[in-house]
């Protein structure tokens, strides 16, 4: 408070030193005009300083005015990249997951086929010429055969189960 009375000092001191001259009430005409002609000075000279400081005040409250526009403005524009940064984060995610699935799908079929050349094989090798020596049916081999690829798909579906839960284990411990 004490800067503030140091700001105002000149102001304040030719304002009490008219307030006592006219407290004092014996005063001339011609010592009435002085000191009404030193106040309407010291007036004129405030009111320019505060017409310059309105005039400045004016101008900063109209670039912060501005400035806050455009710090409104950039943040409708972060919030809108942020949104589409949102929807391509969802839509890289979704391909990566394809992509994954895909990837396991394609090994997956790879175990798959060399299951089943290794069952055929087993099945040529040794099931067929036991079955053979023991029936007198050909239909036997060619049923266990088809036993064998129906059993495919089942086989497909859990190497393709076991080989996500270790991709998604895999990604997991990278994260």
């Amino acid at each position: 408070m004490d800067k503030k009375e140091n700001i105002f000092h000149k102001e304040t001191s030719i304002l009490e030193s008219v307030k006592q001259e006219i407290a004092k009430g014996d005063l001339s005409n011609e010592e009435i005009k002085n000191s009404y002609q030193k106040l309407s000075d010291h007036y004129e000279k405030l009111l320019k300083e505060t017409k310059i400081l309105t005039a400045v005040s004016d101008r900063l409250h109209n670039k912060l005015n501005d400035a806050n526009n455009q710090l409104t403005s950039q943040a409708d524009e972060i919030g809108e990249i942020n949104e589409e940064l949102k929807v391509n984060n969802k839509v890289l995610q979704e391909t990566v997951d394809m992509l994954m699935k895909a990837k396991v799908g394609q090994r997956a079929s790879s175990i798959v086929l060399l299951i089943a050349i290794l069952l055929f094989v087993v099945s040529e090798v040794y099931i067929e010429p036991i079955i053979e020596q023991n029936t007198e049916s050909e239909y036997i081999g060619l049923l266990l055969k088809g036993m064998i690829a129906l059993l495919l798909k089942p086989i497909d579906i859990l190497v393709e189960r076991f080989l996500m839960k270790r991709a998604i284990k895999g990604v997991s411990a990278k994260a």
